[in-house]
């Protein structure tokens, strides 16, 4: 396919599974299907997300230069990520939609030049109508509300039978008192817990998929109404339960985030799922054609890109700030990935041994996300007799949960506690893990790490000690019982005359 240009994507983070950064790779591929070149600058990048990056150019605007200086098309989300690059780049382009996926967020605010973007998108009609005072009215505005992919419709199945409640996932990255106790009353029903707080993972097509019915709000909404899942509404703010046509357009207005409708406690919830089932079930097939009409990502990113007009020869600078300006804004974009969570990351580290040992110029490493299972592929060299792989930079917890290789592997700890709650600990800025091979690599070959790595924190360290001095004081107050065991013993009797000889 001929490229029609390039196009840069602006973003926070690409860090983890979260509605703006997971959006941003939505964009990016429907970029991409059209012909583009896409580069997405963030000023925080780490997996487990840079997993599913593999396809476009990810810049730490903090870290790595832009490539190129001139973009056909600036889809700008996270205003602090492109102020920057106006700082430090000529940067010229021929057409700008700007993003807002929120009313509040500080991250989310308009720009400053926002009256002269070619269009801006936003998520509901309550952000379109905040955002019309803001910018001139020349400016178009498009609702471009959370939607699905394809995936979700093609697995959409029409005569698929559901009878019977039997899985349920709860996703949330925070998940109100009332559903944490509604497990305990559903005693019949396996219940799954996915997010931040529990498990966190990619909700795609597949998981969802395995359940039966599906708890959540915000964008999964969407998913479980295109691919044919019932989906009960319902978080921290309260929310409808089952969609129906009376609550749906309330529901929709609210974008599915529960807002609007009042909470239950787990008495009600429990009722309401279990004796409204069958009904959701019948329910589907009206609201996956309702998802065709209104949520279908590709016919809202084609109106996008139709609104914006052909391209022209018309190439605009964007000189948006004075010098004293970009001085100012220089220095609060280095605070910028310290306040918005780069806090919950950590640096990861491998170093190959060879003939000299093991040679920093030829070690690896990248960003993680705390909190995360990351799966991390090894490029490993002919000639490698062992690996030594550091976890994090920092005080952590981690467990390897698996080494996939074409040779065996064992992992060794070097500086940890082991086995505490299955994790070992790291009470040290240098963790480290041996991967022992039983020779050495022969031909190039790829290694894949699965780990998960968890921060320590003062409350966790103090324990820690706590525990080890009531080990000790232990072990010291047996050494005392012995002692005086030995010497009450005939043993001891024998030891005293020994002792009084050798006065003499």
């Amino acid at each position: 396919m001929k490229k029609s240009g390039t196009v840069l994507i602006t973003n926070m983070y690409l860090q983890r599974y979260s509605g703006s950064e997971l959006h941003t790779l939505s964009i990016a591929k429907g970029f991409q299907e059209k012909g583009y070149d896409v580069i997405i600058g963030v000023s925080s990048k780490t997996y487990p997300l840079l997993k599913e990056t593999k396809k476009f150019q990810v810049i730490n605007v903090l870290e790595e230069e832009l490539p190129v200086t001139h973009f056909d098309i600036l889809f700008l989300q996270h205003f602090p990520v492109f102020d920057y690059l106006c700082t430090k780049y000529n940067i010229t382009y021929n057409k700008m939609i700007i993003s807002k996926l929120g009313p509040t967020h500080p991250l989310e605010h308009l720009p400053s030049f926002a009256n002269k973007a070619d269009l801006v998108v936003c998520v509901s009609e309550e952000i379109r109508e905040q955002i019309r005072e803001d910018v001139d009215s020349s400016v178009p505005i498009m609702v471009f509300p959370n939607y699905a992919t394809p995936e979700y419709f093609a697995g959409y199945e029409a005569d698929k039978s559901i009878d019977k409640l039997q899985r349920i996932a709860v996703i949330s990255n925070h998940v109100p008192k009332e559903l944490k106790e509604l497990k305990m009353q559903l005693e019949l029903v396996e219940m799954d817990f996915i997010g931040e707080e529990f498990t966190p993972k990619l909700v795609d097509a597949s998981l969802l998929k395995e359940y039966d019915l599906i708890i959540t709000i915000g964008k999964t909404v969407q998913y479980c109404m295109a691919i044919g899942i019932p989906v009960y509404v319902y978080d921290h703010f309260g929310g409808p339960g089952y969609l129906t046509e009376d609550n749906f357009e309330h529901a929709e207005k609210h974008v599915f985030s529960g807002r609007g409708f009042a909470k239950k406690d787990v008495r009600e919830l429990r009722e309401d799922i279990c004796n409204h089932y069958l009904s959701a079930v019948e329910r589907l097939p009206w609201l996956n054609e309702r998802a065709r009409r209104r949520y279908n990502f590709d016919v809202l990113f084609d109106q996008a890109l139709s609104l914006i007009g052909e391209m022209n020869e018309d190439n605009k600078p964007a000189e948006f700030y004075n010098l004293f300006e970009k001085k100012n804004i220089n220095f609060y974009s280095s605070l910028v990935p310290v306040v918005f969570s780069v806090h919950e990351v950590c640096t990861s580290k491998v170093y190959f041994e060879f003939d000299n040992g093991f040679e920093e110029e030829k070690s690896k490493k990248w960003d993680i996300r705390y909190n995360y299972k990351i799966k991390k592929k090894l490029e490993v060299l002919a000639g490698t007799k062992q690996i030594r792989f550091d976890p994090s930079e920092e005080m952590c917890k981690c467990v390897i949960e698996r080494v996939d290789a074409p040779m065996n592997v064992r992992v060794i700890g070097v500086n940890h506690i082991p086995n505490r709650r299955d994790m070992d600990v790291f009470l040290t800025n240098d963790a480290q893990y041996i991967l022992e091979l039983d020779e050495a690599v022969k031909e190039d070959c790829e290694i894949f790490i699965t780990y998960y790595c968890e921060k320590i924190n003062v409350l966790e360290i103090e324990d820690i000690f706590r525990n080890y001095k009531h080990t000790i004081e232990g072990l010291m107050e047996k050494n005392r019982d012995l002692n005086e065991q030995m010497n009450s013993s005939l043993f001891g009797k024998i030891k005293k005359c020994i002792k009084y000889l050798k006065k003499d």
